[in-house]
């Protein structure tokens, strides 16, 4: 107990959201620290996980975004407005 999954991302003009594939363990706090070198605007600003009722504000520089997966499967995060940016993989 005590475990926390801990993932890095930056976000940056030639990358993107680098890496956006991330593959977690069911149950286990996920830790992940965001690096956002540049000014995301409007609906790209917040990071959305609809399945874990996660939103995390992206600002500028660096920020972590928590939360617990608790179900098994392949779950988009998105902007707000439901664009799709990347994946988490919660596996047993």
């Amino acid at each position: 107990r005590g475990q926390v999954q801990k993932l890095s991302m930056e976000i940056s003009r030639e990358k993107g959201f680098y890496p956006n594939t991330f593959t977690v363990k069911k149950d286990m706090p996920v830790e992940l620290d965001i690096d956002a070198k540049v000014q995301l605007k409007g609906c790209m600003s917040t990071m959305v996980i609809p399945e874990f009722k996660v939103a995390h504000l992206l600002k500028l520089g660096k920020s972590a975004l928590k939360f617990i997966p608790n179900k098994e499967g392949v779950f988009p995060f998105t902007c707000s407005m439901g664009g799709k940016m990347g994946k988490f993989i919660v596996e047993a």
